[in-house]
């Protein structure tokens, strides 16, 4: 029985390994893009606008909660878990939603309210 069990735990400890490096290698390559974004972004005539950090740090947030449900769902135990952590996930992602719309929304009313006043006044 012990040796049938062997191949699985290998294949699994292999798995693991791999799922890290995938890890390692997404969070190196989203690092780097967000260093580039900055650097554009700081040349940029946008760059010292409110939405625009709100914005970058979004972003910024929602990668690092999509790597932590990444590694969270590679180490979940059972399906309970699996259930537990896809849960949280998207109330996480459905907050950042409603976030997201009020920064719109806001900035499409400031952008309205400009022009009306710019044209009026």
């Amino acid at each position: 029985m012990a040796t049938q069990l062997k191949p699985v735990e290998e294949m699994s400890t292999t798995m693991e390994k791999a799922t890290e490096k995938v890890m390692e290698q997404s969070q190196n390559a989203m690092q780097n893009y967000f260093e580039w974004l900055q650097k554009t972004m700081s040349g940029s005539q946008w760059a010292d606008n409110e939405l625009t950090k709100k914005l970058i740090s979004n972003w910024e947030q929602n990668i690092a909660t999509t790597q932590l449900y990444v590694q969270q769902i590679s180490q979940a135990r059972d399906i309970q878990d699996v259930m537990k952590i896809q849960t949280d996930f998207v109330q996480a992602k459905m907050a950042t939603f409603a976030e997201l719309g009020e920064i719109y929304v806001s900035a499409l009313r400031g952008a309205a309210g400009a022009r009306m006043y710019g044209v009026l006044g």
